[in-house]
Formats: C-alpha cells, sequence, structure tokens
C-alpha cells in the first residue's frame, strides 16, 4: 500500500469517532505516515483525539544505552523510548483511562485492520523483543 492509501483508509475508520482534536489524525498521524513509508504502527483513536505507537526499525533508536536522546521534556535513553511503547498500551488497559473507540494496527504492508487491547499488548511486546535481540547481536 501506497502510504496514501494507508492514510485515506485510516481516515474513513477513524473520523466518525474522533470529536475533538481532529489535528492529532489530520496533521500528526498523516505526517508520520507519509514520510515513513512501511513503518508498522498501533493508533488508538479516541473521542479526544488519537494516539500513535510508532515501531519503528532498531536502527533508528541511539546505537547504544549509553546515549541519551531529548525526549518530551528530558532526555532518555533508547531502553525508556521502547518501554515507553507499551507504557501506553497499559495506560489504555488501566480502568481509569479514557478507553478508545478504535484500535487500528498497520503492519508495514498490507491493509489497515482493527485490533483490539489484547492484540496491541502482543504486538508490541514482539516488537520489544525483536528489537532487544536486534540489539543484543550488534
Amino acid at each position: 500500500m501506497t502510504p496514501e492509501e494507508v492514510y485515506k483508509e485510516i481516515e474513513e475508520k477513524a473520523i466518525p469517532f474522533i470529536k475533538h482534536y481532529q489535528s492529532d489524525l489530520y496533521i500528526h498521524d498523516k505526517n508520520f505516515i507519509m514520510q515513513n513509508p512501511d513503518i508498522p504502527f498501533i493508533l488508538f483513536v479516541r473521542e479526544m483525539g488519537t494516539h500513535i505507537i510508532t515501531l519503528i526499525p532498531a536502527h533508528q533508536f541511539p546505537i547504544s544505552d549509553d546515549i541519551v536522546v531529548p525526549y518530551l521534556f528530558g532526555k532518555v535513553t533508547r531502553q525508556h523510548l521502547l518501554r515507553e511503547k507499551m507504557a501506553i498500551v497499559k495506560y489504555f488497559e488501566n480502568p481509569c483511562s479514557l478507553h478508545p473507540r478504535m484500535i487500528l494496527h498497520y503492519d508495514g504492508r498490507r491493509a489497515v485492520h482493527e485490533i483490539n487491547l489484547a492484540a496491541a499488548r502482543n504486538v508490541v511486546k514482539r516488537y520489544q523483543q525483536n528489537i532487544q535481540e536486534s540489539w543484543r547481536k550488534s
């Protein structure tokens, strides 16, 4: 799929559920998708916008655990960046959080499909394991 096709499919599925902060989808998510073709991701669709977990390849992280990079309001290691992906899933699993109306997964090759929280957790867990294994080999 082209990035345009991926984005169009997401927009068609997600926009009916987003009541506020549609710019999350129209600007931030669209920019990621267009600038990173074939990079897998999980998109949490809520009434109050979206949240994307990008599943970038190992080589796009810092090259070692000793390197810190700017992140939000501080600096973090690649281990923190990797753990953050599961932290987002855990946030949505929390009964006190605003649960997503829809979770969309793009594996980087095929069509976008809807998944549930358990599947999102499994995708992120496998991703983390693959990244850690890649780091051990390098």
